[in-house]
């Protein structure tokens, strides 16, 4: 019988047929080994064929075997995952809160309405979703494109009335509703918080969907598609902090004798909440207070930071102008994003920690411990400023070059604390430079004639003891650690040499020296807590650095009560309007060689005294491009801002 099959079997070429072999019915069949014997002892041709024939069901066996043991498995995976569709729950970010708990930023949620791509796949299926949501056969072409892990969303921003309804049609649909998250900040039932939301945005930042290359870099069991990430502020520097885990809702094909579904649902994880230093109630009054001072001085741009001296957290941050971080969250908003880009003055930039500016004047106290603690001065030394210093130019002969006070003004005999009280250039002209003739500090009834500081020793001490040309560690991105010139940095940057009207500029806070408003608060804070150079910090549960700044107590002492004589006698009078003692410093700083009336204006500030005020606080305010008139415009704002410190803590 089996002789027989293969005599008379015949092959069509030309159709190229493949052939499935049941190599059971071939195992199971009479062949026995005398059989093959007869076979083989016909004719040579009939033996070859058969011999060719037999052989060929060999290795087809053999391939078969091989195909169900070794390659099986992948093809079940390969079909495991093709049937599988999973959707994944972005989790609602951690809240961000202020000192006391209060809600700085939140999370708002709405529903999206999505289906499987198998689903839209099924006309009739097709059909009904267009025809119950309304959607035209382009509406739903656009959201397949737009669809990902194998689901497609239908409908998004459902809230309300509008997700009820659409929660009643998810099965017919064979549809399913998932939550969405976006940001939302303050208070939103609370009319007076709902319009300052800018107030938050040099502090919290904002966020954004993470692009396909921040994921491949990320944790992809944390970050999906849709998932959003901090850019910017707090946000960002506590990012794996805020990041909640996402859920997943998973469709997955089981195929046995008949096919099924089984849906799988876990839930998403929060993100941790943090609490920051800040001071919600101080931080929405002196924005408002500051922003109504700086439109009536036609101020566009400034900072405003209010810092615990002692322990180096942020109460008050402001930066100016501002942004809504709504608009990077609310598509109907985003129309602002374009703007804010486009508007040279820079609103999306944290001028508090990244802005640098020349200090002017109000570097005067530092350079005058520097002096005092490398034993440069003592009290009672005098010099006589007669309001100008002239100096030879070293590269146009017959050039006289004039460094003066402001207006020119002779403030006579003055020793350090009365220097920093009027604020003499030509004082400290004297001090680090030295006299243009003798290279000496010109004190009176000094016979050896003191060297001056010098701007290496200047530099190595204002960064010691104060922490001027370093990042102050604070807790937000892209801080710049501005710039203490010396020799060396000029030149290194191709600006020529470095001559003895570089010493006087740096003396006096301009020329190449470069500060951020949280370098001036750091510094301002070693006078106030008497000595400790302690790192900002927005977030309460950061480890916060502190160091002793090694300055002598004796000179801590005599500049605090330098800065006080600024208030009582000086440049800040007007700070004696408040009931705290304060002690200050003003300062003005040109920025532009072609505009040399235009300065940026600065007031340092701290309270002597805890009697009203329970907390040893400094304020700086910067106020940038204004009239040479400086002082008269900031330092109201800052007794201001001390008088709604003083409110602040009396209803406490």
């Amino acid at each position: 019988m089996f002789e027989t099959k293969f005599l008379n079997l015949k092959i069509d070429k030309a159709k190229k047929q493949e052939i499935i072999i049941d190599t059971n019915v071939f195992l199971e069949s009479e062949v026995s080994i005398s059989l093959v014997y007869n076979i083989l002892n016909k004719n040579l041709f009939v033996r070859l064929f058969q011999f060719v024939v037999i052989v060929t069901f060999l290795l087809l066996t053999f391939r078969l075997a091989v195909i169900q043991v070794y390659t099986a498995p992948v093809w079940q995976d390969w079909a495991s995952r093709s049937s599988n569709q999973i959707v994944y729950i972005i989790p609602p970010r951690g809240r961000i809160l202020d000192k006391n708990g209060k809600i700085l930023v939140n999370n708002q949620v709405s529903f999206a309405l999505v289906t499987t791509g198998k689903t839209l796949q099924n006309q009739e299926k097709r059909d009904l979703i267009k025809m119950r949501l309304n959607l035209s056969e382009k509406d739903l072409e656009k959201f397949i494109s737009e669809g990902y892990g194998g689901f497609v969303k239908l409908k998004k921003d459902l809230k309300g009335d509008e997700m009820l309804k659409v929660a009643d049609i998810t099965s017919d649909l064979d549809a399913e509703l998932i939550p969405e998250y976006s940001r939302s900040y303050l208070d939103k039932t609370n009319p007076e918080q709902s319009s300052k939301v800018n107030s938050l945005s040099g502090i919290v930042g904002y966020t954004g969907l993470a692009d396909e290359k921040q994921i491949q870099n990320l944790d992809k069991e944390i970050y999906k598609p849709e998932t959003r990430i901090g850019i910017t502020g707090l946000e960002k520097i506590y990012e794996n902090t805020l990041q909640g885990v996402p859920g997943k809702i998973e469709k997955k094909s089981i195929i046995k004798n008949t096919q099924t579904q089984d849906k799988i649902n876990i839930d998403s994880v929060q993100g941790k909440d943090i609490t920051t230093t800040i001071d919600l109630d101080l931080q929405l009054k002196i924005y408002d207070l500051a922003k109504e001072e700086f439109n009536k001085a036609q101020i566009t741009s400034g900072s405003v930071v209010i810092l615990n001296a002692e322990t180096g957290e942020i109460r008050t941050l402001l930066n100016f102008p501002d942004y809504d971080p709504t608009s990077f969250e609310d598509k109907k908003q985003q129309f602002k994003l374009s703007q804010y880009f486009r508007d040279e003055l820079r609103p999306l930039f944290n001028r508090t920690a990244r802005g640098q500016y020349s200090p002017g004047s109000s570097i005067k106290p530092f350079v005058g411990a520097v002096a005092m603690q490398n034993k440069i001065i003592k009290p009672g030394d005098e010099i006589s400023d007669s309001g100008v210093l002239q100096v030879k130019s070293k590269t146009i002969d017959g050039r006289i070059d004039q460094f003066i006070n402001y207006k020119s003004t002779n403030l006579g005999v003055l020793d350090l604390k009365k220097a920093i009280a009027k604020s003499s250039d030509v004082f400290f002209y004297f001090l680090v430079g030295g006299d243009p003739e003798t290279g000496k500090i010109p004190f009176i009834n000094d016979s050896n004639r003191q060297n001056p500081l010098g701007v290496n020793q200047l530099d190595e001490g204002l960064r010691q003891y104060f922490g001027f040309g370093e990042k102050t560690g604070v807790d937000l991105d892209l801080e710049n650690k501005g710039v203490l010139p010396t020799p060396v940095y000029k030149e290194s940057r191709g600006l020529g040499s470095w001559f003895l009207g570089d010493d006087y500029q740096t003396a006096i806070g301009q020329g190449f020296f470069l500060s951020t408003p949280l370098q001036m608060a750091r510094a301002t804070a070693v006078f106030a807590n008497e000595g400790t150079l302690v790192t900002p910090h927005l977030v309460s549960s950061q480890n916060a650095q502190k160091r002793a700044s090694g300055l002598d107590t004796d000179v801590l002492n005599y500049i605090t009560s330098a800065m006080r004589g600024v208030v009582l006698e000086g440049t800040a009078k007007r700070l004696q309007d408040n009931r705290s003692s304060i002690a200050a410093k003003t300062g003005s700083a040109q920025f532009d060689p072609k505009n040399p009336e235009k300065v940026n204006g600065w007031v340092v500030s701290f309270n002597q005294n805890q009697d009203i005020i329970k907390e040893k606080l400094v304020v700086v305010v910067l106020t940038e491009n204004i009239d040479k008139t400086a002082e008269y415009i900031t330092v109201p704002i800052t007794n201001k801002i001390w008088q709604e410190i003083e409110k602040n803590w009396e209803g406490k």
